[in-house]
């Protein structure tokens, strides 16, 4: 009598057709290519919504309002209904700043805002009707109508959210 040895069970891996693997890759692309631009979207909504924490106490048609709020990450600068949302822009101090910006008028006008360990955050340089203006490190220009950034203008009265990285390059813009 010859002994049969039990028959170990194996183990089949399972099998995927070509077809399945294609779309299975596809799928993970849309999903990856979809993630960054509705993060940016919902996270510049979010910024939309916002209120301002400080109103102008008077309206001078030759400046604007603004309101800077800066926390350990990000930093708010809102001029007329145009937010800059600085992602990434890290401050070792909360900063909440609110104050009006020349952009009329003949006088030539300057100043800067400090944090209280002397970092300065804010600065403005007017002359001409166009405001050179710095926010923690980012550049760039007031009309008397719009703001500008780089090479793109946005009206003051349109309510918009821009967000920027650590680059100075815009990522997202919002508006309704």
């Amino acid at each position: 009598m010859s002994e049969k040895q039990p028959s170990q069970s194996r183990r089949r891996r399972p099998q995927f057709r070509l077809r399945t693997l294609l779309i299975l890759i596809t799928l993970v692309s849309i999903v990856i290519g979809v993630y960054k631009p509705l993060t940016l979207h919902f996270q510049a909504k979010q910024f939309f919504n916002i209120k301002s924490h400080s109103f102008p106490g008077r309206q001078h048609p030759g400046e604007l309002f603004f309101d800077i709020f800066g926390s350990e990450d990000t930093a708010l600068f809102q001029i007329g209904q145009v937010k800059i949302v600085l992602l990434e822009r890290r401050q070792d101090t909360r900063i909440s700043t609110a104050g009006f910006i020349p952009i009329a008028g003949d006088t030539h006008q300057q100043k800067a805002y400090q944090s209280p360990n002397g970092y300065e955050y804010f600065s403005y340089s007017y002359a001409d009707e166009q405001v050179e203006c710095v926010a923690f490190d980012f550049p760039f220009r007031c009309r008397p109508e719009a703001i500008q950034i780089n090479d793109q203008s946005f009206d003051f009265a349109n309510p918009t959210v821009i967000l920027v990285d650590t680059n100075d390059k815009i990522l997202y813009t919002y508006s309704r």
